[in-house]
């Protein structure tokens, strides 16, 4: 899916899509995307905000969307640990 997504939105740069559109896109993919695919999103997206500055800085704001706030193979972990210690506790 990673490749798939970061081809739509090279695409639609490189096609002359307007920053809404582009915008849009992302929301969309946003949407469909594993951890993975967020984080390579919100990478590109960082490096288009700082290649064409000006309106394109809102991208900035929805590669922070992009990003995981964390691993999903690690959230959660430290609850499920403390929740294991308390049912074993005597």
């Amino acid at each position: 899916m990673s490749d798939a997504s970061l081809s739509r939105l090279d695409a639609a740069l490189a096609g002359g899509a307007s920053p809404l559109e582009v915008l849009a896109l992302v929301d969309s993919l946003i949407e469909q995307a594993d951890a993975r695919t967020l984080a390579a999103l919100a990478d590109r997206l960082d490096e288009v905000a700082a290649e064409r500055g000006g309106e394109w800085e809102a991208l900035a704001a929805a590669a922070t969307r992009a990003r995981p706030a964390r691993d999903p193979f690690f959230a959660g972990w430290w609850i499920r640990v403390g929740a294991l210690v308390l049912l074993l506790m005597p």
